[in-house]
């Protein structure tokens, strides 16, 4: 099982949540795990700040025992997401090589953390 984090922290001070980049991209990716075989492996999960105001609209990827990898500058494009998910789940503790992510999804990473039981 993955859980998904996302939220945008573009429009912090906007009194109209919906209108963030983050709400926005939780929603079409919430739509787009309905219609994907990947629902019944991903927990999408809303997260109120990822702290990645100077890159907005960000995307966490963790499981348990699993690297957990932070995407910034995320768009509301979801199957480029869902595909890097995917391979995600197919690597032994989450392994993601940048060669191995979608092109949006290489040069757009904050960081990533060795699995938990690693550290």
């Amino acid at each position: 099982s993955c859980q998904f984090l996302s939220i945008g922290c573009e429009q912090c001070n906007s009194d109209c949540f919906v209108s963030r980049p983050g709400f926005m991209l939780h929603q079409a990716l919430s739509t787009a795990l309905k219609d994907s075989h990947l629902e019944e492996f991903v927990s999408l999960k809303s997260v109120e700040c990822l702290s990645l105001c100077p890159r907005p609209c960000g995307v966490a990827i963790s499981s348990p025992g699993a690297w957990t990898y932070l995407f910034g500058d995320q768009a509301p494009e979801t199957n480029e997401i869902l595909a890097c998910v995917e391979t995600y789940l197919a690597e032994e503790q989450g392994h993601l090589p940048r060669h191995c992510r979608p092109t949006s999804m290489q040069a757009s990473i904050m960081g990533r953390v060795p699995p938990l039981n690693d550290l």
